[in-house]
């Protein structure tokens, strides 16, 4: 029985949803915070430079997407429509 064309729309419309929703921010943005304290807390007992900077990235995009959930700035986000 082949797919309709509605549900294969519909897919990537609901996947931009979910990701874009601000749990989802929240979520991940607290995630690379934690990653970015583990990160540093790592580098502060080995001294590892790439540690180090793992730590900066993490803490970083963390801090983005917890800023992106409360400003509302992902609703502006627009996504191609193709046929």
């Amino acid at each position: 029985m082949p797919r309709s064309k509605s549900n294969v729309k519909q897919q990537p419309e609901l996947l931009d949803k979910l990701l874009h929703a601000t749990p989802s921010l929240v979520f991940r943005g607290l995630v690379g915070v934690v990653l970015g304290y583990a990160f540093v807390s790592r580098a502060f007992d080995t001294g590892s430079y790439w540690q180090y900077g793992g730590a900066l990235v993490f803490t970083i995009l963390g801090i983005r997407l917890l800023k992106r959930s409360f400003t509302n700035n992902h609703a502006k986000v627009k996504t191609s429509k193709t046929r």
